[in-house]
């Protein structure tokens, strides 16, 4: 990345357009994300080497999550957010997936007027 991206702050950086300061910080592997919001156990956070966004979930360790993060990064499907790392430590599962912009599956049927019992 260009030092002309990031501004007087190191915590601040330009995506697509937009001038954003970093929250925090967490670090997966040796890699640095930079925290732009956060929803409990989920962050938006950009990842400076590839100038990226991306969405960082974070868990409690369990040996059947751990499958099922395996199992989720295998798989290969344009409708599946792409996961580009996976971490387990003592304590916690660290998830690293495509993030997508625009509004969950919640908001949309409500925009729509579709109950969700409907199906």
């Amino acid at each position: 990345m260009s030092k002309k991206q990031f501004f007087n702050n190191p915590e601040q950086f330009k995506y697509r357009g937009r001038l954003y300061t970093a929250q925090s910080t967490i670090r997966i592997r040796g890699k640095l994300y930079f925290v732009v919001e956060e929803w409990g156990t989920r962050y938006k956070a950009f990842d400076k080497s590839v100038q990226e966004m991306r969405s960082i979930r974070i868990r409690k360790a369990g040996i059947k999550r751990e499958m099922k993060l395996i199992q989720l990064a295998k798989m290969q499907n344009n409708n599946i957010p792409h996961v580009y790392d996976h971490w387990r430590d003592a304590q916690y599962e660290y998830l690293v997936q495509e993030w997508l912009e625009g509004h969950d599956l919640r908001h949309y049927l409500r925009l729509h007027a579709i109950h969700p019992n409907h199906f």
